[in-house]
């Protein structure tokens, strides 16, 4: 009786941190590295997220987002980061 009682804990144990994993493995947002050539650009993202290249942001999975990069003496370009 001891062992069947520690086998259904164990199971549930188990269920519950494997849950747990694939519920952090896919949730809606994601980091993502930011590069820039040449390096040091200013990075907006959305008209909200501002920061210096190279860097991470944490985006959401649910919608494309927009990057424009600017660079003193350099063309300001704008990129598309598309949802897959």
């Amino acid at each position: 009786m001891r062992d069947s009682r520690w086998a259904w804990f164990c199971a549930i144990v188990a269920s519950w941190t494997l849950s747990a994993c694939a519920t952090n493995m896919h949730s809606d947002r994601q980091s993502v590295a930011i590069f820039t050539n040449p390096p040091d650009s200013n990075v907006l993202i959305d008209d909200v997220i501002h920061l210096q290249a190279p860097g991470a942001v944490t985006l959401s999975r649910k919608a494309n987002h927009l990057a424009k990069i600017d660079k003193v003496s350099y063309v300001p370009t704008t990129i598309a980061i598309e949802r897959t």
